[in-house]
């Protein structure tokens, strides 16, 4: 098997996540309301399986802009625009197209002191649903050819997703990130909710300029 095929098999299959999204275990964890009234709601997952240390987070926002301006956002220029909602992150490069709609980053972050700074490797993809809804994923992967660097620690993403929800005028957003159940669970909950509410806020604020 060649390394892209190997890539193209890390992403979760739409059919998992569409179970996921649908399943009724999630829990109410934390809600609030935006400027314009619409809420935000974030959710935690259980783990995922009776064996798993991975346990899933979503965060649902309604945004004011157009199905390809978030795309443009979060898929076809992430590269060059992820300063526009990541603060932390200072470098954003493609080191590998495997297709029209997948791709590798490396990407660098600059974390408060005392921390180090953190790179990821991380494959992404975009699957458009029948229904024209649009998944974009995210996964960190191995990359022989970008080893970890001395003076930055390797960090994992286990899986990201966006789900975009062209609907009522704009687009519902749909975070999804997994974490790992052998933290404290009430640390993680907040923590990781907290962070996807952070980045549906600042992607109100994008389109809000526009």
């Amino acid at each position: 098997m060649s390394q892209q095929q190997q890539i193209k098999g890390v992403f979760p299959t739409i059919e998992y996540l569409e179970g996921l999204l649908d399943d009724h275990s999630w829990t109410l964890v934390k809600e609030k309301r935006d400027k314009s009234g619409n809420h935000i709601i974030g959710y935690h997952h259980p783990p995922l399986g009776p064996r798993s240390e991975q346990k899933c987070y979503k965060v649902i926002s309604f945004q004011n802009a157009t199905l390809d301006s978030l795309l443009s956002l979060f898929h076809s220029r992430l590269p060059e625009r992820i300063k526009e909602f990541c603060s932390t992150c200072f470098y954003c490069r493609v080191v590998d197209k495997i297709d029209e709609d997948t791709y590798v980053m490396h990407q660098k972050y600059k974390l408060p002191f005392p921390m180090s700074p953190r790179d990821m490797v991380v494959a992404h993809t975009k699957v458009v649903l029948p229904n024209g809804s649009v998944a974009l994923i995210e996964r960190s992967i191995e990359y022989p050819s970008l080893p970890p660097e001395k003076s930055i620690v390797r960090a994992e993403t286990l899986v990201f997703v966006r789900l975009l929800v062209p609907k009522d005028g704009g687009v519902y957003m749909t975070n999804m990130q997994w974490g790992l159940t052998k933290l404290p669970p009430r640390l993680v909950d907040f923590g990781a909710i907290d962070s996807l509410i952070e980045e549906a806020e600042v992607t109100q604020r994008v389109f809000s300029k526009h």
